[in-house]
């Protein structure tokens, strides 16, 4: 499975596609294929660096995590 990454915070450069372990579902869950995905203001943020978060994100980070 493809994910996108950051080990370090920046610009839109510092983004990185990679490959994951796809996750197995558990009991009573099921598992989405996703075909887009969209960021919005406020993850462009974290992922600069710039916004202040009761969630203390530790790099690597993955992108709707």
């Amino acid at each position: 499975m493809k994910a996108v990454r950051f080990d370090e915070y920046g610009d839109i450069d510092v983004l990185k596609v990679v490959d994951v372990p796809t996750p197995v579902p558990g009991p009573g869950q099921v598992l989405v294929q996703v075909k887009a995905a969209g960021i919005n203001p406020g993850e462009a943020k974290i992922r600069e660096g710039l916004c202040c978060t009761p969630v203390a994100y530790h790099v690597p980070v993955r992108a709707g995590q």
